[in-house]
């Protein structure tokens, strides 16, 4: 995945503005790891939940690879999501788990809130 820079992210937050997302209200937003052990992604969802964000789900994709999402409704902006994604990236490397994947976002009326 491309580093994650408060550039890209303004790009985000730019696009979603154009696209007549209110950016300054909470959103739902979520977060990606993947791992080739189901068991660390296991881990990160109750660690995860711990801190307030919410299961989705942990799949497996056609070569083999574990995806766990997890959201949580917020407000951010540019920095505050860079810091996250930051928060997040050190704790994948902190439990070993192959990689932080990245982010989306969403307005809570069209995604599902579980």
């Amino acid at each position: 995945m491309p580093m994650i820079t408060l550039t890209s992210i303004q790009q985000m937050f730019d696009r979603m503005s154009s696209d007549g997302v209110d950016i300054a209200k909470d959103l739902l937003w979520g977060f990606f790891f993947t791992d080739n052990d189901k068991k660390r992604l296991e881990l990160a969802k109750q660690e995860l939940g711990e801190k307030g964000f919410n299961f989705v789900g942990i799949r497996q994709d056609e070569n083999g690879l574990y995806w766990l999402e997890m959201n949580r409704v917020m407000v951010h902006d540019p920095k505050s999501l860079l810091y996250v994604c930051k928060e997040m990236d050190a704790y994948a490397k902190m439990r070993s788990i192959g990689a932080f994947d990245g982010y989306d976002a969403g307005e809570i009326d069209a995604l599902k809130v579980n």
